[in-house]
């Protein structure tokens, strides 16, 4: 196939560059509908979007004229194509960063329109909205439409999990599930002397900023939230034993700009209810036991109540010392 010019290109965070047209890349065999050059202007091979076809008009050929960088980082291909690697797909199509198929993205309701001088583009107007401009139509009209309007493209920021967080004596992390509904989960390790728990909270997007307060119970926020990816990581003081505190989330703001006003995740502190039962018996000390000499891991990080690395005689007397108490119903 001749080479011809580059058609588009989308400039990604990270100085790389994503080309579409239908042109030929030196040291490559073969035409290219997409490619990707690295920030220096090398080929990038890692990069490998499947290829498009034209099953409507066979007369012509499928090629991606068009690439734009969506504000979640993901990759919009258009052009005159009715699938991409297989998948059916009316023109447009959405890739990962690192060129393969988003499959969670299926637009219905649309389809190219094969005409002889085809422009298309997409604007984005934020996280969750985008016009499709150009040579498409609604299935079964004559004609394409100027601008249409596309909603809920990407993720909504919600909140989809959450745990209470401890280190054991450099053996890593060990974490306690703390659900979102129902019964809240419990935490049975020891806080120390100040009562100090560490929370981490897991959204659907990236975050940025937002705020935690101790709204039910005993105990406070210690410092600033943390910011890692998708996660918040909220650390308490003053957290007595024996009760169940309510930690709520305001204003956080995922890294398109999305903000959940409010979220409420409750958390339970007992220690030595290693059964998670909300209540401190024989059960928990016989449990304890059974992993005496065991150094921590995911099986029985429960046990290691005092976070020293092993489950040993001090975890068990800690257990035994807590018997008799619980949480209120």
């Amino acid at each position: 196939a001749p080479d011809q010019p580059v058609s588009k290109a989308a400039l990604l965070p990270d100085g790389s560059v994503v080309l579409s047209g239908k042109f030929q890349v030196a040291g490559q065999s073969g035409t290219f509908s997409l490619a990707k050059l690295t920030a220096t202007g090398a080929y990038d091979g890692s990069f490998n979007p499947p290829s498009v076809a034209n099953a409507a008009g066979p007369a012509r050929a499928a090629v991606i004229s068009n690439v734009r960088l969506a504000p979640d980082g993901r990759i919009w291909v258009l052009g005159r194509f009715d699938s991409i690697g297989g998948t059916p797909a009316p023109g447009v199509a959405r890739l990962n960063p690192d060129g393969s198929l988003d499959s969670t993205f299926q637009l219905t309701g649309v389809e190219h329109y094969d005409y002889t001088n085809d422009r298309t583009d997409v604007v984005f107007a934020d996280a969750r909205t985008a016009y499709l401009v150009g040579t498409f139509r609604r299935p079964g009209e004559p004609v394409p439409f100027a601008v249409t309007r596309i909603v809920n493209i990407g993720p909504a920021l919600q909140l989809t999990g959450a745990v209470s967080r401890k280190t054991h004596s450099g053996l890593g992390d060990f974490s306690i599930d703390l659900p979102l509904t129902g019964q809240s989960g419990v935490e049975c390790r020891s806080g120390g002397a100040d009562g100090n728990h560490t929370l981490v909270f897991t959204f659907t997007n990236n975050v940025v900023s937002g705020n935690a307060n101790v709204t039910g119970g005993t105990g406070s926020a210690s410092g600033a939230p943390i910011f890692s990816g998708n996660t918040m990581t909220v650390n308490l003081t003053g957290v007595s034993n024996g009760q169940t505190v309510m930690v709520t989330l305001d204003n956080v703001t995922d890294a398109l700009s999305q903000v959940l006003p409010v979220a409420t995740v409750s958390a339970s502190f007992l220690l030595g209810d290693t059964n998670g039962n909300r209540s401190v018996n024989a059960s928990d000390i016989g449990q304890t036991k059974s992993y005496s000499g065991q150094t921590t891991d995911a099986t029985n990080f429960r046990g290691d109540v005092n976070l020293s690395g092993t489950v040993n005689a001090s975890d068990i007397g800690l257990v035994k010392s807590r018997a008799g108490t619980s949480l209120p119903p």
